[in-house]
């Protein structure tokens, strides 16, 4: 939750910044640290107990990133598409 929230703040800090009032190094800070503890805790896990191998242990890495860095800051961009398609969630409430 930490890598979500503080990638999608940074990708408001990035695509709009006259409207962000955050620190991008704090967020940066907190970015790189939640997920050199979450990398490390995989480590342990999958590859200690030799589930996966090197090559698996990258993939899953870089599914990681695209997953919980990656789409966060691309949600964080102005988008017609996902304005409407948020709008239209939220219609009934």
């Amino acid at each position: 939750m930490a890598i979500t929230t503080s990638s999608y703040l940074l990708g408001r800090a990035i695509f709009i910044p006259k409207k962000s009032r955050v620190n991008k190094t704090l967020l940066i800070a907190v970015l790189l640290l939640a997920y050199i503890v979450i990398q490390a805790v995989f480590y342990k896990v999958y590859l200690y107990k030799e589930h996966l191998t090197d090559w698996q242990y990258s993939i899953h890495s870089i599914i990681l990133i695209t997953g919980l860095v990656i789409f966060p800051m691309l949600l964080a961009r102005p988008n017609k598409f996902f304005l409407r398609l948020t709008a239209w969630f939220h219609k009934g409430f």
